[in-house]
Order: structure tokens, then C-alpha cells, then sequence
């Protein structure tokens, strides 16, 4: 039981310094963020406490680096993942390849709307130190996640036999 809670804070940790380290250094085409794709398959296939203790933990370092400008990444992240949490219990009831890529891409984008909002909060201290702008090529970004959620759902269900995939249906004679 501590293992799994060992591993989740290590690779929380390791997702927010490759987000903060490696990210801003890729081209747009191979920048993969892994910070949110992994809290929705955690969100999914795992417990909501581990799921929330992944962000939060992957949050605080984004938010050690970045203090440049107003971000609180902590919260933003947190709320967003609260959404993501109502949106997979309420609508998308159950947990399948598309309703985890659907999670993710409603993800991003609420975590692109929150550091908006952030950034307009920011924008009344000091409207020159705090612009706000989509990252280049979203569209990349948005790609890799509805990929990495869709191959790393189809290897939890072939390694866990938890969930159900494409093409497996019961008897029903």
C-alpha cells in the first residue's frame, strides 16, 4: 500500500520537472506534458485521493519554478481535476478509451481557461508582466494527450483486465 503512494509522489515529481526542465526546450511537436494525461488515468483507474495527491504534488513544483508570474498552478490543476472528477461521475459514467480521452481534452482545455482567468487576475497588478496566450501549436499538446490517455487506458485494461475494451461483449444467449 505505501508503494503505491511512493510511486505516485516519484512520478509526480519527475512529470512536473520534466514540465518545467525539458518542456520549454522541445519543439512544439514532441513538447508532451505529462502532468495532466497521467491525473486522468489516475482519475479513472485509481483512486480520487491518489489522483489529487499526483497533482497537487506535480502542481507545487511547476509552482516553485514559475514564479515569475501569477500561476498558482496548486490550485488551478486542483480545480480543474475537481471538474474532471464531477464530469466523470455525473456524464461520462463509464470508464472506457473515449471517456478518458474526452477527460483529458476537457482538461486542457479548462487548464487553459483557468490560467486565462489567472493571468486577467494578474493583469490588474501589472498588465505588461502578465500576458496570457495559448501555448504554440495547441493542437500538438492537445494530440499527444488524447494519444498518451488512449495508449496508456488500453495498457491498464490489458494488464489489469479491469476494464473493458473495444470488441469484448458477454454471452447473451
Amino acid at each position: 500500500m505505501i508503494w503505491r503512494w511512493l510511486i505516485v509522489v516519484l512520478v509526480a515529481l519527475m512529470a512536473g520537472l520534466w514540465e518545467v526542465s525539458v518542456v520549454p526546450f522541445l519543439p512544439p511537436e514532441l513538447a508532451f506534458h505529462p502532468l495532466l494525461p497521467i491525473a486522468v488515468l489516475l482519475l479513472v483507474s485509481s483512486t480520487r485521493a491518489r489522483a489529487f495527491v499526483y497533482i497537487i504534488i506535480g502542481a507545487f513544483v511547476l509552482d516553485a519554478y514559475g514564479w515569475a508570474h501569477l500561476d498558482v498552478a496548486a490550485l488551478r490543476l486542483s480545480m480543474v481535476l475537481l471538474i474532471l472528477d464531477a464530469v466523470s461521475h455525473r456524464f461520462l459514467t463509464n470508464r472506457s478509451v473515449y471517456a478518458s480521452v474526452a477527460l483529458v481534452l476537457l482538461g486542457r482545455v479548462l487548464e487553459w481557461f483557468g490560467s486565462f482567468i489567472l493571468s486577467g487576475m494578474g493583469g490588474w497588478l501589472d498588465p505588461s508582466r502578465y500576458p496570457w496566450h495559448l501555448p504554440i501549436e495547441p493542437w500538438w499538446i492537445l494530440v499527444w494527450d488524447a494519444v498518451s490517455v488512449a495508449l496508456g487506458f488500453l495498457l491498464l485494461a490489458g494488464f489489469t483486465r479491469r476494464f473493458v475494451t473495444l470488441g469484448q461483449r458477454s454471452s447473451s444467449f
